[in-house]
């Protein structure tokens, strides 16, 4: 039986560190009863949360110890880009209270600032994660190697490598944007540019990474298994259909496209077989990111704001006769090196940029998107043109990937903390 690891982690103070208040406790409600959801506290049985993962397509957990999770958002403290504003914001006026947000729009409430994804306190976080489910991954590897070899009478080995995500923060009351079902199908890229050649004097150009992504080949081969994650503060909800990730439509138009989206038809089918599964406060669900799910809209109930962390994983089979030394990144050789060496925004899963705030934001509200640009520091913020009218507007850009002095207010990334971003074999 694995015992599981507890680190100093979250009892740590970061460089980025402040005090903060703490408003609730953690909910003490079990986990979901049914397919998927693992039952008990000690979270140990990680074969068995293999098979339910292989299974279901998800299996919950838990994965912080309750002083852990009280302190969830104490280290989260201030981001460069924002100097001065808090993560979230409350005014009265007229007897109606608003809540906002300081460091991002749109529903979702992903904190889409380089900062962030290099953040002391994430980089902790991460580790934890990677650490405490390193043997469910080794399980897994063993079950998907099995059934690999059964299926061509190969041998393989499996790597695994943790993806840049995001921090998830939304302010008490506010509601994340509704999405219909389908599926995360970002494509699995081959043939990357070799990130590694790239000297960092030209990193200064945001144009760099906008002209690398698309430019890798689709591996139709479908040789890796993409998880989605997260963890948090406070409890969650997520609706999905337990198996759909064994069931897929290559046929579709939109599949591999990052958004797998599906008929009325089919969405109607979908909702009769959904379950809603619950993860508590300092419990981590992990799902194949091909599940079909859909985001219903629930209010955060914690006050000032609640605070996830998503991690998503490359679990990848190698052709143990040609498996290289190294095992290959998935953007590519030297990616994950440079977005940790210049501290820059990463890519998603899906070769997108993460975006400071939503595309409609422009479309329909250039005035209030003005006044949310005017909490970040001067230097990211630049005159947009309205096409129509040629009206200017200061706003900070769609997606804030990398500047110098960004990069040289955030700790540089030691041996250990860079390990856990990159690929490695496991057994």
């Amino acid at each position: 039986m694995m015992r599981t690891k507890r680190t100093s982690g979250l009892n740590e103070k970061t460089p980025y560190a402040k005090d903060s208040q703490n408003d609730s406790t953690p909910s003490s409600a079990p986990l979901y009863a049914g397919p998927g959801a693992t039952q008990g506290k000690s979270g140990r049985d990680w074969k068995r949360h293999a098979k339910t993962l292989l299974r279901d397509g998800y299996v919950v957990f838990p994965l912080l110890s309750n002083e852990e999770t009280r302190r969830f958002r104490d280290g989260l403290g201030a981001a460069p880009e924002v100097p001065g504003a808090a993560p979230v914001f409350e005014s009265v006026e007229g007897g109606k209270t608003t809540r906002g947000s300081n460091w991002s729009r749109g529903g979702f409430g992903g904190g889409n600032l380089p900062s962030l994804n290099h953040h002391p306190y994430q980089r902790i976080l991460r580790a934890m994660a990677a650490e405490r489910t390193a043997v469910l991954f080794r399980k897994l590897s063993k079950l998907l190697i099995a059934s690999q070899t059964e299926k061509t009478g190969g041998s393989y080995n499996a790597s695994l490598q943790q993806l840049f995500d995001r921090w998830v923060l939304r302010y008490y009351g506010a509601k994340p944007t509704a999405e219909s079902w389908h599926r995360d199908t970002s494509p699995r890229f081959l043939n990357h540019p070799d990130y590694s050649r790239y000297d960092a004097n030209r990193t200064n150009d945001p144009g760099m990474w906008n002209s690398m992504i698309g430019t890798g080949k689709l591996c139709e081969t479908n040789p890796g298994n993409v998880f989605g994650s997260f963890f948090g503060s406070d409890d969650r909800t997520m609706c999905l259909v337990p198996g759909s990730h064994l069931v897929h439509d290559p046929e579709n138009p939109t599949f591999g496209k990052g958004f797998d989206k599906f008929s009325k038809e089919q969405q109607a089918a979908l909702g009769e077989q959904r379950v809603n599964v619950f993860v508590p406060a300092g419990s981590m669900i992990v799902f194949f990111q091909s599940i079909c799910h859909e985001v219903n809209p629930q209010a955060t109930k914690v006050k000032p704001f609640a605070l996830w962390l998503h991690c998503v994983f490359n679990l990848l089979l190698i052709d143990a006769s040609t498996a290289p030394a190294t095992p290959p990144e998935y953007f590519g050789a030297g990616y994950a090196d440079l977005i940790m060496n210049e501290r820059s925004l990463s890519m998603l899963p899906s070769g997108q940029n993460p975006r400071t705030y939503p595309k409609l934001g422009w479309v329909f509200g250039r005035q209030a998107l003005e006044k949310f640009s005017m909490n970040f520091d001067p230097r990211l913020i630049t005159d947009k043109p309205l096409q129509t009218t040629g009206e200017i507007f200061r706003v900070v850009p769609e997606a804030i990937l990398f500047a110098p002095w960004i990069r040289d207010s955030i700790p540089a990334y030691t041996e250990s903390e860079r390990a856990v971003m990159l690929p490695h074999y496991i057994e």
